[in-house]
């Protein structure tokens, strides 16, 4: 009798065990397919990227350019002994609130990760995309990123040491009509034509300027379009504009370090809106800078062409008086570059007495005080 219940006693420990075992594989399963949100960002400043330095002491500075909030701060350090610095995110409901966002609409901004370095009198910058977007809109978020970053001199001596993070100070976003394309002729009738297709990707650069010390593209952020079907606008007219909104935004950074930043760039391009005006430009600044870029009756914009934007007039009036810190440089304009990607192609026909088309590249130009 003792030697049965022995017997039983064993396969019921073995089958308890089994059972756990089960139940460890299966929980082990489960996490492998449930979606990371951890993002984990390892930094190593240089002083070229040739060397192999050791720069310890050197601060990192971590943002996120997103379409809803523009830039947040998510974190800083110093690099430590190995001359590196490792910055761990837990992004779980930061993604549910992005997702939500876009839940609706026809396109969807990814985050930038926007990554700036400060050492003594030198400064390097870098960015990168979070998340990876496929063509059926599906999004994942990049888990590890390892970065170098080259540091170049400035005139300028900054403190390093300082614990104390970097302040927004001003901001200013608003949706406004932005032109990617502009004919006057005198007699004949030009004519316009773009083709979107389903799934389009656009690209357009964020703007920086560091103490008034230069502009830099420190960036850009993806615009990835989800059409139901491709899209096909063509029009004729002695005047015509391409037009599509976007959401501009402006931000003023001070820094413990000693310096302030100024950033520019456009968070959201909504492809629903893209239309022709005939209406006459009549900026002074947009007339100067929209010249002929080539003698000839056609021109074709679509992969890898970049589009110079001018930013309104009004929205630069709006940033000059937010500024806290001295802009420098005596020029009252601003452009930005969109990329094409992939996807979106326009197509100008002009009569032989054109005035003015498109703009390639816009001279990167900033405002008055």
């Amino acid at each position: 009798m003792k030697i049965r219940l022995l017997f039983r006693s064993k396969i019921v420990a073995t089958i308890a065990l089994v059972i756990t075992l089960l139940s460890f594989l299966y929980l082990l399963i489960s996490a492998s397919n449930r979606p990371s949100y951890t993002h984990k960002l390892l930094v190593r400043p240089l002083y070229s990227i040739n060397r192999n330095d050791v720069i310890i002491g050197c601060k990192i500075y971590v943002f996120f350019i997103t379409p809803n909030q523009g830039s947040i701060f998510m974190g800083s350090d110093s690099t430590d002994r190995t001359g590196t610095v490792s910055l761990i995110f837990k992004l779980k409901d930061f993604l549910k609130r992005y997702i939500e966002y876009f839940k609706k609409k026809n396109h969807i901004t990814n985050i930038r990760v926007y990554v700036l370095a400060i050492y003594n009198n030198r400064i390097g910058f870098t960015s990168y995309n979070l998340l990876k977007i496929n063509n059926a809109g599906e999004i994942s978020l990049v888990n590890e990123k390892s970065l170098k970053i080259v540091l170049r001199k400035t005139p300028f001596k900054f403190i390093t040491k300082s614990s104390e993070i970097p302040i927004k100070q001003s901001y200013h976003s608003e949706w406004t009509k932005i032109c990617l394309s502009f004919v006057k002729s005198i007699s004949k009738k030009a004519k316009v034509s773009i083709y979107i297709s389903k799934n389009s990707v656009l690209e357009n650069e964020i703007l920086s300027m560091f103490l008034g010390w230069n502009t830099y593209t420190v960036g850009y952020i993806e615009n990835d379009i989800f059409l139901k079907n491709d899209l096909n606008l063509t029009r004729e007219d002695k005047i015509l504009s391409l037009e599509v909104k976007a959401k501009i935004t402006w931000e003023e950074w001070k820094y413990p370090v000693g310096f302030y930043e100024h950033r520019i760039f456009i968070s959201e391009i909504d492809p629903s809106t893209f239309d022709f005006s005939s209406n006459e430009i009549t900026n002074e600044m947009f007339n100067e800078n929209w010249r002929q870029t080539k003698i000839t009756n056609s021109y074709l914009i679509e992969s890898n062409n970049t589009i110079g934007v001018m930013v309104p007039k009004t929205f630069i009036d709006k940033i000059v008086s937010k500024t806290f810190s001295p802009i420098p440089i005596p020029e009252n304009q601003l452009g930005i570059n969109i990329s094409i990607k992939k996807g979106v192609g326009v197509k100008i026909l002009l009569p032989d007495d054109i005035n003015e088309r498109y703009m390639i590249r816009v001279k990167t130009l900033y405002f008055k005080s």
